[in-house]
């Protein structure tokens, strides 16, 4: 678990074991180099025992293979923890399920905490961090190994419970909207989808009066996001920007399972745009685009915007 810098420094390997058995046993313990040799550097070997009723809830967690799992959406406390001899190292293991960018840790007793991620399947690499006034701000990824330790000696060392505070932050928690569908409807039905190859070569969903978008809301992990107020947005290309119809919006409220369909009926219009239709029989249709973006309220990021025509009015040509 070699950790990557410009000085070569090995994190310190840590292995706990719990002695379970009523009998005395003797155990053998081996250092070995699974990577490389050296006849240079020295190595330190400590060796520290305790009863297990000084043990806390987390051991044992000595090393990032034997991490205790935590769920983690926003500010958290790990408390009733304890670093019980001067070796010992308390491993944690964090999946970084929202699209958090930061986390800022903290640790009482004079203890240290630091954040790694995994390289090459096994290799423990410091995450880069900021520190101010006794707070780290580490750079996070999707796994994120924290680790709680102290460099001072045995007659220093605090034995009492410390408390690890970690603060996600630098994204959308879980339970905030972050992912929208829409679903087009109205009056002429789903699959009204035109393409008017004057104004467009691309196809546009198209109603004549009235709108039912269907739109369902999830956060980060796909779950619906309940009781979440979505705003439709509908700028006419019709109506002047100097008229109050101009800008006009529409809003629905999800249901349980995220979900919400907008009635919308846009105040009525004479149509922007001329489209002369050529076929057995020829019409002219009078159509306006309107530019519709939907949001939420909850100050998450979900969004969907698009073009869509209103056919205002068509008019026999002839055959």
């Amino acid at each position: 678990m070699t950790r990557i810098n410009s000085n070569g420094h090995t994190l310190d390997e840590s292995v706990g074991y719990i002695h379970s058995e009523q009998e005395k046993q003797e155990y053998a313990i081996f250092v070995v180099s699974k990577d490389g040799n050296t006849t240079t550097e020295p190595f330190t070997l400590t060796i520290s025992f305790d009863f297990a009723s000084n043990l806390d809830w987390t051991e044992i967690n000595d090393s990032p293979y034997f991490a205790q799992s935590i769920d983690m959406s926003g500010a958290l406390e790990i408390v009733d923890t304890t670093l019980n001899v001067v070796n010992d190292q308390d491993w944690f293991l964090w999946e970084n399920n929202s699209d958090f960018t930061k986390l800022s840790t903290s640790v009482t007793q004079g203890h240290k905490v630091e954040v790694y991620h995994a390289e090459n399947g096994s290799q423990m690499v410091l995450n880069n961090y900021t520190e101010s006034n006794g707070v780290r701000e580490f750079d996070i990824y999707d796994m994120n190994y924290i680790r709680v330790f102290s460099d001072k000696n045995e007659a220093d060392l605090s034995y009492n419970k410390y408390i690890l505070s970690l603060s996600p932050a630098g994204g959308t928690p879980v339970g905030v909207s972050t992912n929208m569908d829409v679903t087009l409807n109205g009056d002429q039905g789903k699959n009204s989808y035109v393409t008017y190859s004057s104004l467009s070569k691309t196809s546009r969903f198209r109603y004549n009066d009235i709108l039912n978008p269907e739109v369902k809301v999830t956060d980060v992990n796909g779950n619906p996001v309940a009781g979440v107020t979505v705003t439709m947005t509908l700028v006419s290309s019709f109506w002047p920007e100097s008229s109050k119809n101009h800008i006009q919006t529409f809003t629905g409220k999800t249901n349980s399972k995220g979900e919400v369909t907008i009635t919308a009926r846009p105040a009525e219009t004479l149509g922007t745009y001329k489209v002369y239709l050529t076929d057995a029989i020829d019409f002219l249709h009078h159509v306006d685009i309107d530019n519709i973006t939907f949001s939420v309220d909850d100050g998450g990021t979900a969004s969907f915007s698009t073009q869509v025509y209103r056919l205002a009015y068509s008019e026999y040509m002839g055959s």
